[in-house]
């Protein structure tokens, strides 16, 4: 009999896993999404993008298969523009592009399907990373960057006044402190997940 793990259908089990975890995905984007956004948090988007990472890593734990965190990117982003919603246009291509991050650092690990420290941390520094840049890149594909689209840059430094080259700096700064927090977060659901796998909880589930 084909082992489970190495077989690339879905079971049905796994299928209604990947549904369920998609649809609650949905939803912390929209509930946690909205509160945090009119809380205006600093790192709202890196807390959000490392709730999601959790989910993903859960997922790929209980469905040790390739694809699962792309394809997950796809229905959520699937599911917000059915949805709408403000500035849903530049939401839905970034959760895809975050699904995409997340199942390249799961493709690193041997076989491309189990969830190690190394493919969790890296999951997380790319995935939360891309959070942050994602506003500036959106903003000058479609006009150029100019210092008065660095919202998300300012968001962080009210108050300041930046010339050019300490704005890049700042851009510098706030990319590598949201690279170690996605690392962290990656790290920190890694060991959780492990935890509660090694408990047998989750291969209850």
């Amino acid at each position: 009999m084909q082992n489970n793990k190495t077989s690339t259908w879905l079971t049905t089990r796994q299928l209604a896993i990947i549904a369920i975890f998609s649809a609650l995905w949905a939803a912390v984007e929209i509930t946690i999404g909205t509160i945090l956004v009119m809380t205006k948090l600093p790192f709202r988007g890196a807390i959000l993008t490392a709730i999601a990472l959790g989910i993903l890593i859960v997922v790929r734990r209980m469905v040790p298969k390739r694809g699962t965190a792309l394809v997950m990117g796809v229905i959520v982003a699937a599911l917000r523009l059915m949805i709408g919603g403000p500035k849903v246009l530049a939401i839905a291509p970034a959760i895809v592009i975050e699904g995409a991050l997340v199942e390249i650092a799961f493709l690193m690990t041997a076989g491309g399907i189990g969830v190690t420290r190394f493919s969790c941390s890296l999951a997380g520094l790319l995935s939360v990373t891309y959070s942050f840049v994602h506003t500036i890149l959106m903003i000058g594909l479609i006009s150029g960057i100019r210092k008065q689209h660095f919202s998300a840059v300012l968001d962080y430094f009210e108050g300041f006044r930046f010339g050019l080259y300490s704005l890049w700096v700042a851009v510098l700064v706030l990319i590598i402190v949201h690279a170690l927090l996605g690392a962290g977060a990656g790290l920190i659901f890694w060991r959780l997940t492990q935890k509660v796998g090694t408990s047998g909880i989750i291969s209850k589930l």
